[in-house]
């Protein structure tokens, strides 16, 4: 019966994550929208509102989604106690949360620096630089936790404590770093401040210190820790529990590949205080929606490890 009970959504955390997402909503009703681009489509005000909300429905579900995830891996690190993993599995689900509630918080964010590029077109700069950021912040905090965490766990397995440094993500970071490198500079236009095309007004090393390093940064510890959980799950004892965890590091493996492909989008193609109905749009839905499964298979891992801890 308690298990039942603990399958879904916890009660605070739906009403935390319905609260964000009426907040979404009514920044999508009431703040200023871009007028040249409804025009261009065709759409009244209210028309361009509605089909803003609809474009990001899909979005809205994965917060939901992502909220579950995080309520169940919660879940779990409750259900072990006192024991000595359970610091580890507590840390993860903090690190799971910075991922979930990131999600949400840089969407609203960003409707609002639309909303105010709409009405000062001068603020174009500043507020893509902003949402840049952010789209940079959240998420590593958030590795960082997770990357943290799996250090713990793996340490607790004396017999991992020996394993070989993950080279192949190292030069899987490299590759991915150098065609990040070329596409992002050819797209910001950061081979001149004066650029034209130099959405960030900024000079292409303080970007490379700023921010294109701690997303290959962020990356690596990501992949790393999937890759650190993956061997504590083929290590583990006990097929069930096996079973269990290896769900966990799929769905984490997944959720930081849906979160690279996103920050690497969001980078090609800074924010826009309009509405884009093109291929951009389709390709960024689905890796969210990656990103989305990532967390429902995480959260089916964590729901088993709990189970088997009530057993």
């Amino acid at each position: 019966m308690t298990i039942r009970k603990t399958v879904g959504i916890s009660s605070i955390t739906l009403i935390i994550a319905t609260v964000l997402t009426a907040f979404y909503v009514l920044e999508e009703l009431l703040l200023p929208i871009n007028h040249v681009s409804a025009s261009g489509y065709g759409l009244s005000a209210i028309d361009y509102r509605l089909v803003s909300i609809l474009v990001n429905l899909p979005l809205i579900i994965i917060w939901f989604v992502a909220f579950w995830g995080y309520s169940q891996l919660k879940a779990y690190s409750k259900s072990l106690g006192n024991s000595r993993e359970a610091p580890a599995y507590r840390s993860l689900a903090i690190g799971i949360a910075w991922l979930t509630y990131g999600l949400i918080i840089k969407t609203m964010v960003e409707r609002l620096l639309a909303a105010l590029s709409n009405t000062n077109p001068a603020l174009v700069g500043p507020t893509t630089i902003i949402s840049s950021y952010l789209n940079l912040i959240l998420p590593l905090i958030g590795f960082i936790i997770i990357f943290a965490a799996s250090k713990t766990l793996m340490r607790l397995q004396s017999s991992l404590t020996k394993t070989i440094k993950p080279l192949q993500l190292m030069g899987l970071c490299l590759v991915a770093g150098a065609i990040y490198n070329f596409t992002y500079i050819r797209a910001a236009g950061l081979h001149s401040i004066s650029s034209h095309n130099n959405i960030y007004n900024l000079p292409g090393w303080l970007l490379l210190i700023s921010l294109i390093l701690p997303y290959l940064y962020a990356w690596l510890i990501g992949l790393t820790a999937s890759y650190q959980l993956g061997l504590i799950s083929l290590h583990s004892s006990g097929i069930l529990y096996k079973k269990a965890l290896s769900y966990l590091t799929i769905g984490l493996i997944t959720i930081v590949i849906g979160f690279m492909f996103n920050q690497y989008l969001s980078a090609i193609w800074p924010l826009k205080n309009h509405l884009v109905l093109n291929y951009q749009l389709i390709i960024i839905l689905l890796f969210r929606i990656i990103s989305g499964i990532g967390f429902i298979i995480a959260a089916i891992g964590a729901n088993k490890l709990r189970m088997i801890e009530e057993l």
